[in-house]
């Protein structure tokens, strides 16, 4: 990983990844989920952040 913030990897707000723990841990604190229900929802909603807050009724 480069330390020039031009050739750091983008990440993605929109999309929630399954592979990081602190994604999970958000929604799963966020509105109170278990974790294989956050797990769930990511893969139901394809990492789409506004459609799994939405069905969470944010």
């Amino acid at each position: 990983m480069s330390d020039a913030p031009s050739k750091q990897a983008k990440s993605n707000p929109i999309k929630a990844a399954l592979n990081e723990d602190y994604e999970v841990e958000y929604f799963m604190n966020r509105y109170n989920l278990s974790k294989p229900r956050v797990l769930k929802l990511i893969t139901k909603h394809g990492g789409d952040r506004k459609k799994i807050e939405n069905e969470m009724g944010r």
